[in-house]
């Protein structure tokens, strides 16, 4: 049970480090048109669930432990349970914040190819009045 809350609460920094990059990621003229940054972090999203899901499995053997012993054992057991589901929970809201801070940056890099074309549009036109 240990081993599996330390997983947990690794792999949710884990998560936070790719985070923070991601946010920290300029948006260039050539990843408005390559997308490989967005890419990229699609990949590690999808491996953070990966990851949870084969977390999650160890985490279901876990919680199947039957409840046997006096009551301080129970108690112990049902605190050592709550710290394993409160290090879960914390996984679990740091890949939903990543993938919310990818959908942002997903927004951001369409939001600036839009104005993009619209100013090369502009630039076209007020050439071709020009000439």
């Amino acid at each position: 049970m240990e081993t599996l809350k330390t997983n947990f609460i690794s792999n949710a920094g884990y998560v936070l480090a790719d985070n923070k990059e991601l946010a920290l990621a300029a948006i260039s003229f050539k990843e408005m048109f390559g997308k490989a940054i967005v890419e990229e972090h699609d990949k590690k999203l999808m491996t953070h669930f990966d990851k949870l899901l084969e977390l999650d499995l160890e985490y279901g053997t876990t919680l199947n432990r039957s409840g046997k012993g006096t009551y301080n054992e129970i108690q112990i057991g049902a605190a050592k349970l709550q710290i394993l589901s409160q290090s879960r929970a914390m996984l679990v809201d740091a890949i939903a914040g990543y993938g919310n801070t990818l959908i942002e940056y997903k927004g951001q890099v369409k939001f600036r190819l839009n104005v993009t074309i619209a100013l090369m549009a502009l630039l076209v036109s007020v050439v071709g009045a020009i000439v």
